[in-house]
């Protein structure tokens, strides 16, 4: 198994994973986690998203709408960035 350096340490996660939602939503969600670290708010790159999930970056994209209708997920636009912060439930 290839070693990506990822070890799952955000506080979010188990939340994540109890969440009743889709599995290809739960899978970004469960990557947002991860690329969060542990922090309130976070910028993401869809390709680090994708790389985590094995999804395409275009499956992705709708996914973090899906998560942000779904009240899982706030964007918040900070220039030149948007910021995201996690809620799953």
């Amino acid at each position: 198994m290839m070693d990506m350096g990822l070890t799952m340490i955000a506080d979010h996660t188990p939340a994540a994973w109890a969440a009743a939602i889709p599995s290809d939503l739960k899978l970004v969600l469960l990557a947002l986690c991860q690329i969060s670290q542990g922090r309130d708010e976070f910028h993401i790159e869809v390709a680090d998203a994708a790389r985590l999930t094995g999804m395409s970056g275009r499956h992705i994209r709708p996914c973090i709408a899906r998560l942000e209708a779904l009240g899982q997920l706030t964007r918040i636009h900070k220039a030149p960035k948007t910021i995201f912060r996690l809620h799953p439930r």
